[in-house]
């Protein structure tokens, strides 16, 4: 309600210049037309995954899970994007799960993220092992790649 008032003004300029020079930008449009509510729906959804998850026989969980397939259900009702990629409400669920059940693989979530770990290891033995790291790589190697490069002409 209130960014609805800024989302209609977008809408009628956009309108206006697409009108003005005959062109149709589709996702532009659907983006402005879900009144940038579209991101606090997918937030609310993905909130909801580990509600669902805790227990899933118990009455909180259910209930979370029919949520989230309401919430699905509205989503898919209105399609944004132009079809190549999977929707973005997908993604994020799909993210969530991954992360709620694998905390350390999915890191994505705060990318200055700290990862605690169980494994001791010295700081020696960390700095020993980068240095035992092979150096070469495919770009410092004399002839690496020389048979991806068509001959020319």
């Amino acid at each position: 309600e209130r960014v609805k008032p800024e989302a209609d003004r977008l809408l009628a300029n956009l309108e206006e210049l697409q009108s003005r020079y005959s062109i149709q930008m589709a996702t532009i449009s659907q983006r402005i037309s879900e009144r940038f509510v579209h991101p606090m729906q997918v937030d609310r959804l993905t909130s909801l995954v580990a509600r669902a998850m805790e227990d899933p026989q118990s009455e909180t969980s259910q209930l979370a899970f029919e949520m989230i397939e309401n919430y699905a259900e509205s989503l898919t009702q209105l399609p944004i994007g132009v079809g190549f990629e999977l929707p973005d409400w997908i993604t994020a669920l799909q993210n969530e799960v991954d992360s709620l059940l694998d905390p350390l693989s999915n890191l994505n979530r705060d990318s200055n993220a700290l990862v605690e770990s169980n494994l001791p290891i010295q700081r020696s033995d960390l700095i020993q092992q980068i240095e035992d790291m092979p150096r070469r790589t495919w770009a410092t190697e004399p002839d690496a790649g020389k048979e991806d490069i068509p001959p020319s002409d």
